[in-house]
């Protein structure tokens, strides 16, 4: 498919390229005018519903179009079968736009003719194959089995039990609810998440990830452990960008990997090193791989306030990831790179200041202006195209233009048809009331304690999690897992970043650990070494969650005081944390000390001033004692 085929796509040639790369062009159009709201000018209005089947007819389409069957199929001819799932997925879609007003007239009565009713049960087959395709066998395996239980959930013992409903009824809540098919889930993706994506890859394709990489480096890769930090700093810059976990580990690990084994770090770790700085994307606002879109509509609260409760957190956890890579190149005295290899800062800053124009602007509308997502990510595009005219290089050129276009639909297609799959599986959830009966289930099982109740569901969110896509697995959590937090009267947003946080955990914890495992590929590394470092070096991220349940503080709620304490008193916490698994202070630790510094990293996560000060006093203690045997060595070595 030229410039827009990527990864596992087929790759078309010649005038099957031009057709599907003007088609994905002229859908991106579609969806920036249709998010400024340009229809309207001339008259034409387009209700979010009919728009949401628009959507969704390109998307299954555009999935049949380009992902082949199996992994082995051949990516250079299209078969007849795949061009035939693609006009018939795209149908059903299509029908529910122009029969819209029919089909609204019935959805309340549950009345279909039987050809709809085929035609929508094959539509819903088709979107968990796309599903398949795109994101791998778990999710259509999840989606067919809550399916399946609307109809056969009579036959289940205990919480699984219920009276089953008929095809209409399943049909009008699975397929048309709020939750479901062509609900609330597709919606975010078709005005949202497509134009954060598109808006990541023009700021990419523009430069803005190299300048990002060239900043990273120049500024921390002459340090000791440089590389390693560079790769920490550079993947959470490119988060904010792109949001990913995988994507970040696929596109910066072939540059950070080679540099972090070149100054001495051995392939495991440096592998680690990459999969959980990139991770952090999931965890990192804005995009935070288009959950945090999700979560503000879920919760029913402005997008900006689910990236503010989120934000400090992940700075926690990037903090821990941070300090970690920086002792541990102390203790196995790695040093950084010669300054004469590294990217020059001031180049960098002078190539690449404006990238940061546009993400102002984004900021400014958002929290400022209170506009929507959707016109935040497009006012932040119409600033990045309006910089690219008056840059001193040129950042598009009409040919690069056209593949940016049509490469942010195929970059839209992963999280899109996630979403498409997922309303299936909120909507059958919904029907059933399952997410209820679980809630109620871990709430009983919790006997009142809430620290019971948060570790059983973050048991069942990593469980639940494995092997699903971020977006997905959170859509799933937020429905099955979360409302048991908040029926024991955990703040709602903390509730739902908790399961979010153990959700997607397992992408760095074997057996799973998909980000560690493309990691280790890249460094040549034994995938499991791989995944137990990234386990190691990701700690923070089993820890966190439960300081922001106990201490909404950290999540921005509550008094100045409250919060700047709570911040303060947790970035020592980490510290602590980080400095115990690292194995390292001022110098070498043994294992008593170790215990102590953990210890004291625990006191000082929990909400409590005796339990502030008691941390304090143990890291106080190791500091004190280190800076002790520090000095002897250093006299020592004078008399002699």
């Amino acid at each position: 498919m030229g410039a827009a085929g990527l990864g596992r796509t087929r790759q078309y040639k010649g005038v099957k390229a031009k057709l599907l790369i003007a088609f994905a062009c002229c859908f991106s159009l579609y969806m920036i005018l249709y998010v400024a709201n340009v229809f309207d000018l001339f008259g034409i209005y387009i209700l979010s519903e009919p728009h949401r089947g628009v959507c969704l007819a390109v998307l299954v389409a555009l999935v049949f179009l380009l992902y082949p069957a199996t992994k082995s199929a051949s990516r250079e001819r299209l078969p007849w079968y795949d061009l035939v799932f693609s006009i018939l997925g795209a149908a059903g879609p299509l029908y529910y736009v122009f029969a819209y007003w029919s089909l609204a007239g019935r959805l309340e009565y549950g009345e279909f003719y039987t050809f709809e009713i085929v035609w929508f049960f094959l539509t819903m087959a088709l979107v968990l194959e796309a599903s398949r395709r795109v994101l791998g066998i778990a999710l259509p395996v999840v989606g067919i089995l809550i399916l399946s239980h609307n109809f056969f959930c009579s036959y289940f013992p205990g919480v699984l039990h219920g009276r089953g409903y008929s095809a209409e009824r399943v049909l009008s809540e699975v397929a048309f609810g709020a939750v479901g098919l062509m609900g609330m889930p597709i919606g975010v993706a078709a005005t949202i998440i497509i134009m954060f994506l598109l808006f990541a890859q023009f700021m990419l394709n523009a430069g803005a990830g190299e300048t990002f990489n060239k900043l990273a480096f120049g500024l921390l890769g002459d340090r000791r452990g440089g590389p390693a930090k560079g790769a920490v700093l550079a993947s959470s810059a490119m988060a904010t960008v792109s949001g990913g976990t995988m994507t970040n580990v696929a596109v910066t690990g072939i540059f950070t990997i080679p540099l972090m084994k070149k100054v001495g770090y051995n392939p495991e770790f440096a592998g680690a090193v990459e999969a959980v700085a990139s991770n952090g994307g999931l965890l990192t606002p804005p995009v935070m791989s288009s959950v945090a879109f999700i979560m503000a509509e879920w919760l029913e609260m402005p997008y900006i306030y689910v990236c503010i409760a989120a934000a400090f957190p992940a700075v926690l956890y990037y903090i821990a990831v941070f300090m970690i890579v920086d002792w541990e190149a102390a203790k196995t005295k790695l040093l950084g790179l010669p300054r004469e290899t590294l990217p020059s800062v001031k180049k960098a800053i002078k190539e690449g200041w404006y990238y940061t124009l546009p993400l102002i602007a984004m900021v400014y509308i958002l929290a400022v202006l209170l506009y929507s997502p959707g016109k935040a990510a497009l006012g932040g595009l119409a600033v990045l195209l309006i910089v690219a005219i008056f840059a001193e290089r040129s950042l598009f050129s009409p040919r690069k233009l056209i593949d940016t276009l049509s490469e942010g639909v195929i970059a839209w297609i992963p999280a899109a048809i996630a979403c498409a799959a997922s309303g299936i599986i909120i909507g059958s959830a919904m029907l059933t009331g399952l997410g209820v009966k679980l809630s109620g289930a871990i709430v009983d099982f919790s006997g009142g304690s809430l620290m019971i109740a948060l570790s059983l569901t973050a048991i069942s969110s990593f469980i639940l999690g494995m092997g699903l896509h971020a977006l997905p697995c959170y859509m799933m959590l937020a429905v099955l897992v979360a409302p048991a937090l908040v029926k024991m009267g955990v703040l709602p947003i903390a509730a739902h970043l908790f399961v979010f946080y153990f959700g997607t955990v397992s992408f760095i914890t074997p057996p799973v650990a998909l980000s560690a495992y493309i990691a280790a590929s890249i460094a040549g590394s034994n995938p499991i070494k791989t995944g137990i470092q990234a386990v190691r070096l990701g700690i923070a991220t089993f820890i966190i969650p439960f300081m922001f349940v106990y201490n909404r503080a950290l999540l921005m709620e509550g008094s100045l005081g409250e919060i700047v304490l709570t911040s303060v008193g947790s970035v020592i916490g980490v510290l602590l944390l980080a400095s115990g698994v690292a194995g390292y202070l001022l110098r070498r630790e043994n294992w008593w000390e170790r215990l102590l510094l953990i210890g004291g990293a625990i006191m000082l996560l929990m909400p409590g001033w005796v339990t502030d000060i008691t941390g304090i006093g143990l890291g106080a203690a190791v500091l004190l004692r280190q800076r002790r045997a520090r000095l002897l060595v250093r006299l020592t070595q004078r008399e002699r």
